[in-house]
């Protein structure tokens, strides 16, 4: 009776985790998340609100940090609609290019 219960716990356990679908490498999903940084600043660059928008969830929180005359920390959440009108309005005439130099995922 105990190995059929024991038997019947692996299953169940087994049939569990089969059930949840493949699991991608550690490879694979640190190569997705860099895919979606690097569309996200490949729309920065093009001024594009679209496919910046297609890299964020639907509800974004936008925070800066930095720090005031008196030398304290701040931190600041921000409009996130506020940033992409900052960045589609950036004038032909002024070249900005933020380049990825290496990633920690």
């Amino acid at each position: 009776m105990r190995k059929l219960f024991s038997c019947m716990v692996f299953f169940a356990l087994g049939t569990l985790g089969y059930a949840q679908g493949p699991n991608p490498s550690n490879e694979e999903v640190e190569n997705q998340v860099k895919q979606v940084i690097e569309t996200f600043f490949d729309g920065f660059h093009k001024q594009d609100s679209t496919i910046i928008k297609s890299t964020v969830a639907d509800q974004i929180v936008l925070q800066t940090t930095g720090r005031n005359p008196e030398g304290k920390t701040l931190f600041k959440t921000e409009e996130f609609s506020k940033f992409l009108k900052s960045i589609v309005s950036i004038p032909d005439s002024i070249k900005f290019q933020e380049k990825l130099t290496s990633f920690s995922i």
